[in-house]
């Protein structure tokens, strides 16, 4: 039979249309598949290896927001899908606690807090930093585990070692500075328990800045204005404002009252 070249056009409009039908069928099958009633989340590379991938993760809210569990009492993230969580999961340790996307409001996720949303330091000064720990059914687990306080100043991270009494964890003092000129740097905290990486929860964001008096102000009467969170004062001595702490004649406090 011969094929004139409008019976190859259609042919190929045809395999064109049947292509487009079933990859639009694949895409949704991937997407009830993979998501487990999670919108938006997407599986790693390979979707079968999720019980390789579930252990990687190191934040329980990141946990709780993808296909797995995270376990309060032990302290990991494990394979134990939505569907899964309706029969007996098999993965998940037995006689412990799940959080999952369902329970997290009421089933808290470990985590850290403070009355000081910001703690302000002079660049130079040598510092410990104290925060609230939540830990709830986590807390038997992770009492005996070591800690660490990582900083991230201008992109590097740093690491000192902190220790968790009752509900405070203290971080080891550490000499907060920073090389540039900026009036003032922001510094990411995390805290992390153990030795796999696991991190807590920072849901209020507690940071650190670490400021520059010299660099904030360069006469008397703009480091005189200077809000009472940073511990400037005009130095007589350099003629310069500077952290009060470091300069040898009372420094001329900013206007406020003590």
């Amino acid at each position: 039979m011969r094929i004139t070249l409008m019976n190859l056009k259609i042919i190929l409009c045809f395999f064109v249309i049947l292509e487009s039908v079933f990859s639009d069928n694949d895409e949704n099958k991937d997407d009830k598949h993979n998501a487990f009633g999670f919108p938006g989340w997407r599986p790693p590379p390979n979707r079968w290896k999720i019980n390789k991938y579930c252990p990687d993760i190191k934040s329980c809210s990141d946990c709780v927001d993808s296909p797995c569990t995270w376990s309060l009492e032990k302290v990991g993230c494990y394979k134990c899908s939505v569907i899964q969580r309706q029969k007996k999961c098999k993965t998940f340790p037995k006689n412990t606690t799940a959080v999952t996307s369902d329970n997290k409001n009421s089933l808290k996720c470990p985590s850290f807090n403070s009355e000081q949303k910001t703690f302000f330091i002079p660049s130079g000064t040598n510092k410990s930093i104290t925060v609230k720990a939540n830990l709830d059914g986590s807390k038997d687990a992770l009492i005996l585990l070591n800690y660490r306080c990582q900083y991230e100043i201008e992109g590097k991270k740093v690491e000192v070692k902190a220790k968790l009494l009752a509900d405070t964890i203290y971080c080891d003092p550490y000499l907060f500075s920073y090389e540039s000129k900026k009036p003032k740097i922001q510094v990411k905290l995390k805290i992390y328990a153990g030795g796999n990486g696991y991190f807590l929860e920072n849901p209020d964001d507690v940071c650190i800045e670490i400021y520059k008096c010299k660099e904030m102000a360069n006469n008397c009467k703009s480091s005189s204005t200077m809000e009472k969170k940073y511990n400037c004062g005009w130095c007589e001595k350099t003629n310069s404002c500077e952290n009060r702490d470091d300069c040898e004649k009372p420094a001329i406090r900013p206007n406020f009252s003590y």
